[in-house]
């Protein structure tokens, strides 16, 4: 499909839209004079446009570091187009035949703004499970889904969202970098992400990243229930299962065109 010629008068908005394409997971920050020199812009010109889209949330800017990164509004917008995309209707099945296998609650996760946000649900057979929690956001590092999607992210963009201090949510959440990276590259490793009493004591969770044809983490599959229930032995088989599933749901997303949901 070829893009059809810009109406005339649109220069502005052609502008702001090729300044938002020019941060990608290759290069997820830009200071003002790069983007400036790699889009062709004047210094001035680049410096009003980042500041209209900061001004809505679309680009944020480090004061210390002196540099721009897509913003919550950006990542809001993404996580719609996905939507649009058919991506939750894409992966309903998948959630569904996966909760059956594992007999616990499944959920397809997406990364907003530094956290997960849960977008589709399938409650488990078992008595006690947990379910309920569509549209529910939680922190990237205490989360397997968020560690599953951590593990597959270029490294600048990893830093950015694990900038500052993190969270402990319970004596067993990682709070410690250099731990947390090392959980990450054996979550890449064996391709799913494990969090044991990391979120809530007495909840674990195994995730598996789903990506796109680029590579890029778009979302997760996640497989939770009962610490008692889900020891390391139940973990890492759950582990192989959604390991298979988000990589059959990566394939379905790529070949496309999905049908709106």
């Amino acid at each position: 499909m070829t893009n059809r010629a810009a109406p005339a008068g649109t220069q502005s908005v052609l502008r702001v839209a090729r300044i938002l394409k020019a941060f990608t997971p290759a290069s997820p920050e830009w200071r003002l004079t790069a983007l400036a020199g790699r889009l062709g812009l004047a210094k001035s010109t680049a410096h009003r446009l980042l500041g209209a889209l900061e001004s809505e949330g679309f680009v944020r800017y480090d004061t210390t570091r002196q540099v721009y990164a897509l913003g919550e509004a950006s990542a809001a917008l993404g996580l719609g187009a996905l939507r649009a995309h058919g991506l939750r209707a894409l992966a309903l099945p998948v959630v569904r035949d996966l909760a059956a296998a594992a007999r616990e609650t499944t959920t397809l996760e997406m990364p907003v703004d530094g956290e997960m946000v849960i977008v589709a649900e399938e409650a488990g057979e078992r008595v006690v499970n947990a379910s309920g929690w569509i549209g529910t956001r939680w922190p990237m590092h205490a989360t397997s889904s968020g560690k599953a999607v951590l593990s597959r992210l270029p490294p600048a963009r990893r830093d950015e969202i694990l900038a500052g201090r993190l969270a402990a949510f319970t004596d067993a959440t990682l709070t410690d970098r250099e731990r947390l990276e090392a959980e990450l590259v054996s979550a890449a490793t064996r391709g799913y992400a494990l969090a044991r009493d990391e979120l809530e004591v007495g909840y674990s969770a195994v995730s598996a990243a789903v990506v796109s044809d680029e590579g890029t983490p778009v979302a997760a599959l996640s497989i939770g229930g009962p610490t008692s229930r889900l020891g390391p032995y139940e973990l890492d088989r759950l582990g192989e299962l959604v390991s298979k599933s988000a990589t059959e749901l990566s394939r379905r997303l790529r070949l496309g065109p999905i049908a709106p949901a």
